[in-house]
């Protein structure tokens, strides 16, 4: 009995000794630092890319390892909230739905404006890109990167437009003739699909923006220029093509059903984004469907980008006790090797402007289209206020139904873009009162 009291407490000394060295070693000179990312917006393809990134940092940075942690978009925001309000956040993460605001009021987000001036990529990324990062707090530092960006294009079936006669569009004017031309109703074959379900609102601004040549979301006054008398007739306009030229499903139609007619074979063009085309490409091949850029208000005039949502962005949280690992981390994302790849597999706008997308296959050329846009100097950026905490609330629950009744003829173009106007001047108005 007496030896085992012994053997016990022989036992006890050693465990207690072994756990000490361990602690000794964990704060030695010779540790590694773990960091944790977190993906907010992970789908199988992506963790695959960023697997691949991760491991290649770890070779070049042998006292860093990083625990990535894929969280689906759809509730990746509560999980990121949770672990704020907890103080249990990662020390990075893709931001879900590249939500800034979101964090910043939560003075939860490290500014990296002096990481990125020492910075080897400091000089790499696009301007506009960061210009619009800066543009979703009141404070105009830079709480993000972008790594990416997945902007609007026009997606068409050239060999339509060839049987037809029709050449692609690149004004308003000519896309309406096209739609027209291109449909035959009787044999259920129509020039255009759009999207009047879920998101329809957060397409419709940039085809609004687009063919009214308005460059400016707000006014000298500061109030919306949703609007506009320009505005409000183009989207008369855009609204006549319903049933006409597009398929009456297309008033419940979200991203899918959309997406879903277009693929059926039978419509000619459809508004989305590059992101499209993994889907797209199930259908069709490369020969069977192209991209156009959304087309011009009229010839001469400059082509509008409107992003009417967050730019895919990285970001460090104020817990972490390891944020210059995790700038290191974050940089090397931002690399041109890196970024490209992120890019490549978004089909989208890569943020490091050094980025060639030559070697990218096979949506190279709509890549192409999108960056002929963002590199012509003419190219207006018009920076919907995606800051605004109702700004989601707005599209998705008073506009999206509301656009709907304008497509049945229960609701007017002018109502709808008046009471648009009057949701968001009244959520800047709060915004900005919440500033001061």
């Amino acid at each position: 009995m007496k030896s085992t009291k012994i053997i016990g407490a022989l036992l006890t000394a050693v465990t207690a000794a072994a756990l000490l060295s361990s602690c000794a070693a964990g704060s030695s000179s010779n540790s590694k630092t773990e960091l944790t990312f977190w993906d907010g917006n992970a789908i199988p393809e992506r963790t695959v890319v960023w697997k691949q990134i991760i491991s290649d940092f770890e070779k070049v940075n042998p006292d860093i390892t990083v625990k990535y942690v894929g969280l689906p978009q759809d509730t990746g925001e509560q999980k990121f909230n949770n672990a704020i309000a907890t103080h249990s956040a990662p020390d990075l993460g893709v931001l879900p739905r590249g939500n800034v605001p979101n964090y910043y009021a939560q003075n939860a987000l490290v500014p990296l404006d002096k990481y990125l001036k020492d910075s080897s990529v400091s000089d790499q990324i696009r301007t506009n890109f960061l210009d619009t990062t800066r543009g979703y707090v009141s404070d105009g530092k830079l709480y993000a990167l972008p790594t990416h960006y997945v902007p609007d294009i026009l997606w068409y079936r050239p060999q339509l437009f060839e049987a037809a006669g029709v050449t692609p569009p690149a004004t308003w004017d000519e896309f309406y003739s096209a739609a027209s031309a291109l449909t035959n109703s009787k044999k259920g074959e129509y020039g255009f699909t759009m999207r009047g379900g879920a998101g329809a609102p957060y397409q419709l601004l940039p085809d609004l923006y687009t063919a009214s040549g308005v460059t400016s979301f707000f006014n000298s006054s500061g109030k919306s220029t949703l609007n506009d008398p320009k505005n409000i007739a183009a989207l008369e306009r855009f609204v006549s093509l319903y049933g006409k030229n597009t398929p009456s499903a297309d008033v419940t139609n979200g991203y899918p059903e959309m997406q879903a007619e277009f693929q059926g074979g039978k419509v000619a063009m459809m508004q989305h984004n590059l992101g499209s085309y993994p889907t797209l490409i199930q259908t069709f091949n490369d020969s069977q469907i192209k991209a156009l850029p959304l087309p011009k208000s009229k010839d001469g005039a400059p082509s509008v980008i409107v992003p009417s949502a967050f730019l895919p962005s990285m970001g460090i949280f104020k817990s972490s006790s390891h944020q210059d690992a995790a700038w290191k981390f974050l940089e090397f994302t931002l690399q041109t090797k890196n970024d490209s790849k992120l890019a490549e597999q978004a089909g989208g706008i890569p943020a490091n402007k050094d980025v060639q997308v030559a070697g990218w296959s096979p949506a190279q050329p709509a890549v192409d289209v999108a960056l002929k846009l963002f590199n012509d100097p003419k190219t207006v950026f018009v920076s919907a206020p995606v800051y605004l905490p109702d700004w989601a609330s707005i599209m998705d629950t008073k506009i999206d139904p509301l656009f709907q009744k304008v497509l049945l003829g229960k609701a007017s173009a002018k109502d709808l873009m008046n009471t648009w106007a009057k949701l968001i001047d009244d959520a800047q108005a709060s915004y900005k009162a919440r500033q001061h």
